[in-house]
C-alpha cells in the first residue's frame, strides 16, 4: 500500500493511548454554585462598527503540495490578500501526520507556547471528544532542522518510520523531542490556553450551559483538576479560551441576534483560578467578525493585543482599549487559500504561529504587529 494512501485512512478507527468513553475522574473537582458571569444591562451595550471583511465559509481545501508529498521539505505560504492588516503566514514546522496509527496526528485543535515548547491538543478525528496533548521542544528540532527548508520534512518522516517500525538514529533524536500525553476526554479540543501570570494551563472540557473546564499538568500532559460552573441561564461557555500577561481570561461569541447584532463578537473577560470561574461581558462588541467559523481567541504579550481567529482571517485589537475600541483599533487580515485555522501563539518576543490544518503545520506570522 502507497504512503500516501495509508495516511489517508479514514480516522474512525484510529487508537493512540488508553481512551476512555466518560469524562475524566479526578477526586479534587469542583462545582461552583451561582452563576459566573456577572449581570449586566443589555441597555448599555454597544459594538464598534468596524470596516466588514469577514471571509464566508468555505469548504477546507488541502494545498497542492501536500496533496503531491504528505514529506514536505519546502514552506508553504499564506498570503493576507484583503483587509485593513497585512501579514503572510510562512511554513515553521510540518506537523506529523501518523505517530502511533496511520493519520492519527490529523486534526490538531489548538496550540500554546510555553517558553521552548508548543503544546498542542489533538482530538482522535473529527467529532471524537477523546484527545491529545502532544508536546514539542522547539529548541531541539530547531537543531535538527525542522524549521529550514530542504529539512522541513524530518518531523512527519520520523513519525512515520514510527509506525513503520523501521526508525533511524536521525529519526530517535526527532522523537525525543516530542512528548505524546494519554488520551482523555478533551470535549471539542479547540480551547487550550496558558496563563503566563500563574503558569496554569486550561482548556474548555465542556460548553453550554452547564459548563467546565480542566487545567492540564505540563508535565504529565495530563488533565487533573476540573471545575464545574454556569455562567447563566440564558449564557452558555463558549468553545475558546485565552489569558494576558495579567492573568485575565477571554473567550468570545457570535451574536445570533437580538439586542446585539446577528454574527457580531460579544467578548467577555474574566479570571480562572482553582477555585473558581467568573466572567464580566465587555460591554462593546465588535460588528465584523474575521470569518463565519470561530476557532480561536489569542493574546501577544509583546504588544498586549488580543487576536480573533477565524477560518481565513484574524482580527487583533489592543486590549487596553477594550470597552472603547474605535474602528482604527481593529486590524483585519484575510488570506488567499481554503485552509481550516485552529489557533494562533505567541512565544514571549511576540512572534506569531498559526496552527492550520490539510495538512497540519505552524505557520509563522510574517508580521506579528499588522
Amino acid at each position: 500500500m502507497k504512503v500516501k494512501k495509508v495516511l489517508r485512512l479514514g480516522l474512525s478507527a484510529l487508537v493512540i493511548g488508553i481512551g476512555l468513553t466518560g469524562l475524566n475522574t479526578f477526586t479534587n473537582a469542583k462545582t461552583q454554585k451561582g452563576n459566573a458571569l456577572s449581570s449586566y444591562r443589555v441597555a448599555n451595550y454597544r459594538t464598534v462598527n468596524n470596516k466588514n471583511y469577514t471571509r464566508g465559509r468555505y469548504t477546507y481545501k488541502q494545498t497542492p503540495a501536500y496533496q503531491n508529498n504528505v514529506f514536505q521539505s519546502t514552506p508553504d505560504t499564506l498570503k493576507g490578500v484583503k483587509g485593513n492588516g497585512k501579514t503572510n503566514f510562512v511554513t515553521e514546522y510540518f506537523l506529523p501526520v501518523s505517530y502511533h496509527k496511520s493519520g492519527d496526528f490529523g486534526n490538531p485543535q489548538s496550540v500554546a507556547m510555553v517558553n521552548n515548547y508548543a503544546y498542542i491538543m489533538y482530538t482522535k478525528h473529527g467529532g471524537s471528544n477523546q484527545g491529545f496533548v502532544v508536546r514539542y521542544d522547539l529548541a531541539k528540532l530547531n537543531a535538527l532542522g525542522a524549521n529550514k527548508s530542504g529539512t522541513m520534512n524530518i518531523l512527519r518522516q520520523a513519525s512515520w518510520n514510527q509506525v513503520s517500525n523501521r526508525l533511524s538514529k536521525s529519526d530517535k533524536n526527532v522523537l525525543n523531542a516530542i512528548k505524546v500525553g494519554p488520551t482523555q476526554y478533551v470535549g471539542h479540543g479547540q480551547s487550550m490556553a496558558y496563563n503566563s501570570k500563574n503558569k496554569q494551563m486550561w482548556f474548555v472540557l465542556k460548553t453550554g450551559i452547564n459548563a467546565s473546564i480542566e487545567r492540564i499538568n505540563l508535565k504529565t500532559l495530563k488533565p487533573y483538576h476540573r471545575i464545574n460552573f454556569k455562567l447563566s441561564s440564558t449564557v452558555p461557555m463558549g468553545e475558546n479560551l485565552t489569558f494576558d500577561k495579567r492573568g485575565n481570561a477571554y473567550f468570545y461569541s457570535y451574536a445570533s441576534g437580538g439586542w446585539a447584532p446577528k454574527k457580531s463578537v460579544k467578548l467577555y473577560k474574566g479570571k480562572i483560578t482553582n477555585n473558581s470561574v467568573h466572567f464580566k461581558l465587555v460591554m462593546q462588541g465588535i460588528r465584523h467578525a474575521p470569518g463565519a467559523i470561530a476557532q480561536s481567541i489569542d493574546y501577544n504579550p509583546k504588544n498586549d493585543n488580543l487576536y480573533l481567529i477565524s477560518d481565513g482571517g484574524v482580527t487583533r485589537f489592543p486590549v487596553k482599549k477594550l470597552g472603547h475600541l474605535s474602528t482604527k483599533n481593529v486590524r483585519t487580515v484575510i488570506t488567499n487559500q481554503s485552509r481550516e485555522f485552529e489557533g494562533l501563539a505567541f512565544n514571549k518576543k511576540g512572534q506569531g504561529f498559526l496552527l492550520v490544518n490539510k495538512g497540519p503545520e505552524l505557520m509563522k506570522m510574517t508580521n506579528s504587529n499588522f
